[in-house]
């Protein structure tokens, strides 16, 4: 299965900019990566097309596929367009798998991305979180190991569920130690601090600014984050520095990414503001729910990171001698104030 799916991998790669339509999104890539993993895809009685999902009142809804196993739905999953941001459709997953009786899994995807849910956290109701997400563009050995449990002929519901609730906790563990180290609190300052053997340490930071404490905590977690950065795709040279929202789209159009204007958001117009102004600096990024860091290829201390707050507040992080200080940003062209202190 290894040496079948990384060359499907591959070949989803491929065909991403053609797929222009959740149908052939199903067709290209959806069908025939369960069909990678075993199922009988033209077997109506182990993979339903158009399985009736009614929601109370709400009749005729229908998610596009159900896998059976013992005339029972197993396994719901709900396929949108390749280029789809599968976040915003979590509640149409979550309305599924509560009107699908003994459903125990439900798969959202676009063809290129697969995030796999369950119910570990509350019994018949969908974690918010998916317990594994597999992506197409950058699949790994440890992903398709992974994946065994969801082949046809490992598929066992009993054994499946202990495994799917580790990786959850996995999930869990590391998106609190996220969100804890990108929003450090005095409280987590203390605990740090109480846990340092060395009373001369302890007394030099306490001599320290805490906000200092505090950014280098950030810092502290992204640079050792680095590791899971890859090479970000050669993009064409932008010729304004200034981007405006139509410019925006035209520009994220031409690297084969269909937005609406809706879609292009506050978040994204601040990556591509800061990707417009590198565009002559070969970098790599990494993009997280809570941050996006961008570094010079082969260096390990970053450009300057972008922090996304609550309630959509967005900060740029910038290295400025020995400390990191932090600036807010209230619409895209503010970055441009600060161009000269992260491009050299």
């Amino acid at each position: 299965m290894k040496k079948e799916l990384k060359a499907f991998a591959e070949k989803a790669k491929s065909l991403k900019p053609v797929l222009k339509t959740e149908e052939s999104a199903k067709t290209a890539l959806v069908l025939p990566f369960f069909n990678i993993l075993g199922y009988d895809i033209f077997n109506p009685t182990e993979f339903v097309t158009e399985y009736v999902a009614d929601v109370g009142i709400k009749k005729g809804e229908k998610v596009d596929y159900a896998i059976l196993l013992d005339d029972e739905p197993a396994i719901i999953i709900e396929t949108k367009k390749a280029t789809e941001n599968l976040t915003k459709h979590y509640n149409q997953l979550y309305r599924y798998f509560s009107a699908v009786p003994n459903c125990k899994f439900a798969i959202l995807t676009n063809g290129l991305i697969f995030q796999f849910y369950t119910d570990c956290l509350r019994p018949n109701i969908l974690d918010d979180i998916p317990f594994l997400t597999i992506n197409l563009e950058n699949l790994t050995d440890a992903n398709i190991n992974e994946l065994e449990m969801f082949r046809r002929a490992n598929l066992n519901l009993i054994t499946m569920k202990p495994k799917a609730k580790s990786l959850l906790a996995y999930q869990l563990v590391n998106k609190v130690i996220t969100d804890v180290f990108l929003n450090p609190t005095p409280v987590l300052v203390e605990g740090i601090l109480g846990s340092i053997d060395n009373a001369t340490y302890v007394d030099f930071l306490n001599e320290l600014s805490p906000n200092f404490v505090l950014e280098s905590i950030t810092q502290t977690y992204l640079n050792n984050t680095r590791a899971s950065l890859t090479p970000t795709k050669p993009r064409k040279t932008v010729t304004k520095t200034i981007i405006s929202v139509q410019e925006e789209i035209e520009e994220v159009e031409e690297i084969e990414q269909t937005l609406s204007m809706e879609e292009l958001s506050f978040k994204n117009q601040c990556i591509l503001q800061v990707e417009a102004l590198l565009d002559k600096v070969s970098f790599v990024k990494q993009e997280e729910e809570k941050h996006c860091s961008f570094y010079r290829t082969g260096e390990t201390n970053f450009i300057c990171t972008l922090l996304f707050k609550k309630m959509g507040d967005i900060v740029i992080v910038i290295p400025e001698g020995n400390y990191n200080k932090q600036y807010p940003i209230r619409q895209p062209s503010d970055i441009l104030e600060y161009s000269d202190r992260f491009i050299q």
